[in-house]
Parts: C-alpha cells; structure tokens; sequence
C-alpha cells in the first residue's frame, strides 16, 4: 500500500448510497485485518463486519448523539482491555480505513462512547470489549454531512458540499524543544522524510475533527503530546492518537524502513501536557 497517497486521499463521508458492500470486497477487508499493523501485537484484536439491518439497530446505540450514519456496512475492532488498548485499536483501524481507501470504499469513525450497547445492538458475542467502529459503502458525493463546532458544547450538524474537512495545518501541531515554541523550518530541523510523516500524521481522523495532539521534535525524538485541554472525550482521544500514530509510522517506515512508537508515561516538564509516546528519528 502507498500510504502517503491513501492518507491524502481519505476523507470521511457521513452520507452513504444503498449500494451493498460485494461479499468478495468484504471478504478481502477480513482477509486484510491479518496482515493489518499493530502498535502492540500483544493486545488481542479481532474484526467482525456486519451489513443489512446493522445499521437500523446501531441508531442510538452508537455514534455522536446516536446517529450512527445509516451506512451499507459497519467495521468493529473488539479488543482485551489491557494498557493502551484504545490507542492499538486506533493504529489497526485507520490501517484497516486506508485499505478500504485503497478499495474505492468510503468511510467514516463512528464514536462508540457506551461500548455494551453496541455490542448488544449488533448482537457480539465476544468476551473483548468493541473498541472501534467505522462505517464504510459508497458515499453520496454531491451531499454529505458537516459537524461544526462552535465550542466543545456547541456542535452542529449540517449538510455541506464536498468532502474536504478543515484540518490544523502541520506547522501549527508542531514544536521544537519547548512546548509551544514554533520550529524553524529553514534549519533543516525538519527533514523531507521527517516532513512527509508530520504532514500524514496531520491528517488523521480526530473525534469531532477536534485534533487533540501536538508534536514536540526534541534532539533525536518525536514526542506525541495529548493537549488534554482540546480533548473532549478520553477514549475518542485515545483513538485518535493511534490514528496519528499509524499515519505517521507507516509514512516514515515507507520512507526510511525505520522507526517505531514506543509509549512514555507522564508529563512533559515544561508542556505540562501528556506526552503519550516517543519515535526516534
């Protein structure tokens, strides 16, 4: 897979055809999920896809406020609950959205705050916990849906043309050695590989397009600092730093063949934000 151009390529659809999914193409998603990275290869995972009427049963049981999209078909990442288990279910499963990508399937996260009612709506048998959840089909592409926030208790919903979500540029989620200091991208701090992972990483999926995530480049480290001040809800956080994490792994692995993720606890000194991992580069 082409990583790079699946990220830029992706977008989230919120309004989907009645188009089924063909049960060769789901076939093909599940045959993925195998192969599909992991940040913790320690933590079980397991997909199960469901179409037909899977979507009258997920309204108001999962989504933001309950509407859970009304999409063709539904992507579930159940996972143990163990250390970090959120961000690893968010790592596979942007991994398993750029392969829909790369499938001509558009897609979208679904918040899944009370994890028991989507798995009772779907009818999961399973002693994991649902984790994540992506609805996924052919997308309407003259209407779609928008979520706007006003402030993190005024969010609106509203129809819109086109696809492209406002995203926090990369030289804004970026600092150099102190929280908050801007970088000096003519120094060659930040080098094309480097450069080409941030800019991935600064497209991921974030819950209410919200991003809660800056980069903190320190001698030879990438530091990936949660801003718990933006971060509305705690596991829609955790899932979009594993997001994050996967974009930016597997830009700068395709580039380089190096690097990986490697969890930090507690606070930065001087950020007092909470730095969640650190890659080297």
């Amino acid at each position: 897979m082409n990583y790079s151009e699946k990220i830029e390529k992706r977008e989230s659809v919120r309004t989907f055809e009645e188009r089924e999914v063909s049960e060769k193409k789901i076939a093909e998603i599940k045959a993925y999920f195998d192969e599909a990275k992991r940040l913790d290869s320690s933590i079980g995972v397991e997909l199960q896809v469901f179409t037909g009427n899977a979507k009258n049963r997920l309204e108001g049981a999962a989504g933001y406020k309950g509407y859970a999209l009304m999409a063709p078909a539904y992507l579930v990442i159940l996972s143990e609950e163990k250390p970090h288990y959120l961000e690893n279910a968010g790592y596979v499963c942007e991994d398993m959205i750029l392969k829909l990508v790369e499938m001509g399937l558009d897609n979208c996260w679904i918040s899944t705050g009370d994890a028991a009612a989507t798995k009772r709506a779907l009818l999961i048998e399973s002693d994991k916990t649902v984790a994540a959840l992506v609805a996924f089909g052919y997308g309407k592409k003259d209407d779609d849906v928008r979520i706007d926030i006003k402030t993190p208790s005024n969010v609106v919903t509203e129809a819109r043309k086109g696809h492209a979500a406002e995203k926090i540029a990369e030289t804004e989620l970026v600092y150099q050695n102190k929280w908050k200091q801007p970088v000096d991208w003519e120094s060659g701090v930040v080098y094309k590989q480097l450069d080409a992972a941030l800019y991935a990483a600064s497209l991921a999926p974030s819950y209410l397009n919200i991003q809660p995530y800056r980069f903190l480049l320190r001698e030879n480290y990438v530091l990936l600092v949660l801003d718990e001040k933006a971060a509305i809800d705690e596991k829609e956080a955790m899932l979009d730093l594993g997001a994050v994490m996967l974009n930016f792994a597997a830009v700068y692995q395709e580039n380089t063949g190096n690097g990986a993720w490697e969890f930090v606890e507690g606070t930065d000194n001087e950020s007092d934000h909470h730095v969640t991992a650190s890659f080297v580069i």
